[in-house]
């Protein structure tokens, strides 16, 4: 069901995508799942111009950082707040753990034609990428290189 509220989201069908994630329930969901359907309802206050519901779905999100690092980096870009994505992603790049998630995001590759939705999700990534402080924390640890091949789907 969370996968089906992603796509959803994605599409561009918030009045579908929101019952698919609720449909999850809250039995068995471990953090990831959590943080999956907190994005998935985040995505759908943004498609609907809900910020007060984004906000809160940020603030979940914030809490399920060390699950889910990334849709709370995506979360922060389509918020508007880049300033605190880097902040995460200098976080991210600092440790040992977490560094080459960092980097793996960071990475050009090939993408499928987005779906409706990730058009702003990807131009906001790229923009926040481009930034010089961005790619400051990113070159001190590592590079962003150009692949011809597919990323991984949340890549």
């Amino acid at each position: 069901m969370l996968n089906l509220g992603s796509l959803e989201c994605d599409r561009g069908h918030a009045e579908a995508a929101l019952p698919a994630a609720d449909a999850a329930g809250e039995l068995g969901l471990s953090a990831y799942g959590r943080a999956v359907r907190a994005m998935i309802r985040h995505c759908v206050a943004h498609q609907l111009g809900d910020q007060d519901a984004a906000a809160s779905q940020l603030e979940v999100l914030a809490e399920l950082t060390d699950d889910a690092p990334l849709l709370y980096l995506d979360a922060l870009l389509l918020s508007g707040q880049a300033d605190n994505a880097l902040a995460l992603v200098r976080n991210l790049l600092a440790s040992d753990d977490r560094r080459s998630l960092a980097l793996g995001w960071a990475q050009d590759c090939r993408r499928p034609e987005p779906l409706p939705a990730q058009v702003e999700e990807r131009a906001l990534r790229e923009a926040f990428l481009a930034r010089e402080d961005v790619l400051g924390a990113i070159s001190a640890v590592g590079r962003i290189e150009s692949y011809d091949v597919y990323c991984r789907p949340n890549g």
